[in-house]
This record gives C-alpha cells, sequence and structure tokens, in this order.
C-alpha cells in the first residue's frame, strides 16, 4: 500500500465528491457529532483563512470490497458491503465533524464555494486491520485519548462492547 496524495479541492467540488448522502461515520472510526459552535467557527475561519491544513481523510467502499473478495477477507468484504448496501461510497477515517461542518460551510457562505478548498485524502484498496492501523497512525504520533482507543481497538469483543453500550444507553 502506498499512501495517497493529498489533492485540495473547492467547496463546490467536495460537495460533489463526498456528498452527506455518500459519507459514512462508522462507529469504530468517529465519534458522533461533538462539536460546539466554537469548533464550527474557528473550522470555517480556517477554511477562510485558506489554512485548514488537515486533510479529510475518506476510505472508498468499493475499492475497498473488491480488495478484499480478491485476498478471500470475507469479513471484511461483509463489512464494506454492508455500507455500500446502505448506498455509501466512502467511510470517514479522520475529520468526520470537520466533513459535516465543510458542508454547514458550503450552505452558509455561497460566496466562498469557489475560492476556498480543502484538502483531502481517498485510501483505497485496505482491509479492516490496515484501516485500523492508518486510524491509530493518524493521531500525528500522539497516542490516542481513552474514550478513541476504545472507539477504535479491532475486533469482535469492542464490537460487542459498542452494541452493548448502545442498547443500555438509555439507562444513562
Amino acid at each position: 500500500m502506498s499512501l495517497a496524495k493529498l489533492p485540495q479541492c473547492t467547496l463546490r467540488e467536495f460537495r460533489k465528491m463526498f456528498p452527506k448522502s455518500k459519507v459514512v461515520r462508522c462507529k469504530k472510526f468517529n465519534r458522533k457529532d461533538c462539536w460546539d459552535l466554537l469548533d464550527h467557527v474557528r473550522w470555517w475561519e480556517s477554511i477562510r483563512k485558506g489554512m485548514n491544513i488537515n486533510p479529510l481523510i475518506y476510505i472508498e467502499i468499493s475499492s475497498c470490497m473488491e480488495y478484499c473478495r480478491v485476498k478471500g477477507l470475507d469479513n471484511d468484504y461483509l463489512y464494506y458491503k454492508h455500507y455500500a448496501d446502505e448506498g455509501y461510497e466512502y467511510i470517514t477515517l479522520e475529520g468526520g465533524n470537520r466533513h459535516d461542518s465543510t458542508h454547514n460551510f458550503y450552505e452558509q457562505e455561497p460566496q466562498n464555494r469557489d475560492d476556498k478548498h480543502v484538502n483531502y485524502c481517498v485510501i483505497k484498496g485496505v482491509d479492516r486491520k490496515t484501516m485500523h492501523d492508518l486510524y491509530r497512525r493518524v493521531a500525528y504520533g500522539k497516542a490516542p485519548n481513552r474514550q478513541e482507543q476504545r472507539t477504535g481497538i479491532f475486533g469482535v469483543v469492542s464490537d460487542l462492547v459498542r452494541k452493548t453500550a448502545e442498547k443500555l444507553s438509555h439507562v444513562w
């Protein structure tokens, strides 16, 4: 695997390439929307100034399905197929809140749709283990916090814990 180059696109291009309806936040790699107003304001300011350095990182589902099919990784294939069957084309590996905020920026500031840019990266043809490894390495050399470690753990046990916690969330 080689890392993809980090291209830029205008907000108009971003909206076409990564529409909200085609991008999913896998619970293993992204927290729920947790940004407050100040977080959005700071991201929007970064876009306006051209200082939004961190790329939005996506996993292309179809290429990963094909890779896993060829390699005989049935469980990984089914993982990706589940999202493909729901109509998704990409999984957000990094930047779920920034992804949503960029769409909001597009809607709120039409004058900036063609002259403001975002960096993005599309990773193709990886299995779940590699995707997990990429997720852990995206932390810029800083170890994930406890919540991120629990969220990003690769395996059956972490899936069971996450599903159980979701079922019991109404108790909290």
